[in-house]
């Protein structure tokens, strides 16, 4: 980093702070630095060379100020603070630089290779050389220009970058790394940070439309596999963990959210995805752990305003257009039923207007004669009453069927009524087939549906007409309760069991089976609870409605969701 050329023409020696060159001893007499990062706050430095107050004053400016290391009083380093000289080959610490480089030496002497120091067990050692990338050990620490503080490496190997006449600090005490702190003249000891650096980062954030967590890891990101298999599993069990003894780390990503029509608790944390860090260092303080959860805090709320609610946001919105959609289409179509439903009573009145007087005339005329109608007269009446008769049907008929074809009929239905209906239902199937049943119904009297009336009392005669086809005295249970937009009517019957196959087949025609004593198909009744539930979810304004058989203690169980108000 130092030569001399031409000592006759030139005699200056160029020193600077990028080369790799090394330092050779020299008698040049005059010297030119090449020095970055100096000013008004403190940082390291070494010469080859001694200089004098005047020397210092003319190459660095009038206010400059150098501190020597002159003691370890336990943890702290003291340095004396001096505008006095510096000794070649020792390193110190320099502020109040006020001109800019490179800085010229006038007529220095006493070239040297040297560059450390050490006092009570530390080491202050200096470079002339850029070391570039350099692996440093726990043991070793860094004096951070303008802040006045030092900083510890974090893990042994872990490459910094140190350039040429600079100085850093090495504890060759045989203790393990402490926490120093600095103390220059009469100032207060400054403080000593760990060099935190992270290695990488990955994010996971759940995609509504995928159903499952996506993973983003940054590209430098070490263990990329374990990096995403802990971050699926973080989320999966809704727990953070850590790997490789904390250095790989996961943050779940939760906030606060309220359930729909406030069902569920105001504090009720929703994951909305996961945070994973791989660190440098295992070891965190409690400041660290609380900022990275703050971060997580911050990341969290980003990602459900920004993500997960707009897409929430946007399915509500589907829905609503689909809503929308079908209020028009039914809109449209009663228009219609209620256009053509208008002409068939129209011409009822019309094509009907003429026989009603016309058999009144004919009594009226024989009235007035004083005699009976004779035979001629009785068949003309039959016929034009029977005529009357036959216009009429058909065309009530087609008015009957425009109303026939409006089959759902939606509107808002109190649970209770159902409940009530339920119970009659029972009563009565369960008195004409001699079964003794304990029919348990546990409702909610502020709980609504959204559906057809007649069919859902009509779902409810076909689970009991099903349960009824076991004629064994037992009990029931049927329950309607919140299941978050829906209605879910659980109907229980415990004490009559169906195998895996037959649930999983109950809702199709290869349960069906043939009753030759009664006569009447068995099980066709799930399959007229399941059209009915289909109807729901097709008309109903919400999809999601759906019925489910499962096991339940030795039984069964059906769960039905019906829109819920």
């Amino acid at each position: 980093t130092t030569f001399c050329k031409f000592k006759a023409y030139l005699p200056v020696m160029l020193s600077d702070e990028e080369s790799s060159l090394g330092t050779v001893a020299s008698d040049c007499g005059n010297a030119l630095v090449y020095r970055t990062g100096l000013g008004s706050g403190w940082g390291t430095m070494v010469l080859p060379y001694s200089m004098t107050a005047e020397q210092l004053k003319d190459a660095f400016g009038d206010d400059v100020k150098v501190a020597n290391l002159s003691a370890v009083d336990g943890t702290v380093l003291k340095f004396d603070e001096t505008t006095q000289a510096v000794t070649g080959g020792v390193p110190f610490l320099i502020s109040g630089v006020t001109k800019t480089g490179p800085f010229v030496a006038k007529g220095v002497t006493d070239f040297t290779t040297e560059s450390s120091k050490n006092v009570g067990g530390i080491d202050f050692i200096g470079t002339y050389t850029n070391m570039g990338s350099t692996p440093f050990t726990t043991k070793d620490y860094f004096f951070v220009t303008n802040s006045n503080k030092l900083t510890r490496v974090s893990r042994d190997g872990m490459k910094m970058v140190l350039k040429g006449y600079r100085a850093y600090f090495h504890d060759s005490s045989a203790a393990g790394a402490k926490s120093f702190t600095v103390s220059i003249g009469d100032s207060d000891a400054t403080g000593i940070n760990d060099i935190k650096t992270v290695d990488g980062i990955a994010l996971g954030i759940m995609q509504n439309e995928e159903s499952q967590l996506r993973v983003r890891i940054s590209r430098d990101c070490p263990m990329q596999d374990a990096v995403e298999s802990i971050s699926h599993h973080s989320f999966e069990t809704a727990k953070e963990m850590k790997m490789n003894e904390g250095i790989l780390r996961t943050y779940l990503l939760k906030v606060q959210t309220v359930g729909h029509d406030g069902i569920e608790p105001a504090t009720a944390d929703t994951v909305v995805g996961v945070l994973t860090v791989v660190f440098h260092n295992a070891s965190l303080s409690k400041q660290d752990e609380r900022i990275i959860q703050l971060i997580a805090e911050q990341v969290a709320k980003y990602v459900y305003f920004s993500d997960t609610k707009v897409e929430n946001q946007k399915v509500e919105l589907q829905l609503k257009e689909d809503e929308k959609l079908r209020a028009e289409k039914e809109e449209n179509t009663i228009h219609i039923q209620n256009m053509v439903l208008d002409n068939c009573l129209s011409a009822i009145k019309h094509e009907t207007m003429y026989y009603p007087n016309r058999i009144r005339q004919l009594l009226d005329d024989a009235q007035e004669k004083q005699v009976l109608p004779d035979e001629e007269d009785i068949a003309q009446l039959s016929e034009l009453i029977n005529y009357y008769k036959d216009v009429f049907s058909l065309l009530s008929a087609c008015a009957a069927r425009q109303l026939d074809n409006v089959m759902f009929k939606r509107k808002t239905i109190p649970v209770s009524s159902l409940a009530q209906y339920a119970k009659k239902s029972m009563r009565r199937m369960a008195k004409k087939l001699d079964v003794d049943i304990d029919f348990v119904v546990d409702t909610d009297s502020n709980l609504k549906v959204v559906g057809d009336q007649q069919m859902l009392e009509y779902l409810m005669d076909n689970l009991i007409s099903a349960a009824l086809t076991n004629r064994k005295d037992r009990q029931i249970r049927l329950s309607f309760d919140r299941y978050d937009e829906f209605v879910r009517i659980t109907f229980a019957d415990e004490e009559v069991a169906k195998t895996d196959s037959e649930l999983s087949n109950l809702f199709y025609p290869e349960h069906l089976r043939y009753d030759e004593d009664a006569d009447r198909l068995i099980g066709v009744e799930y399959m007229v609870c399941r059209q009915i539930v289909r109807e729901h979810d097709e008309y109903g304004g919400r999809r999601g409605c759906r019925i489910i058989a499962s096991p339940c203690g030795n039984g069964y169980k059906m769960e039905i969701m019906i829109n819920g108000m």
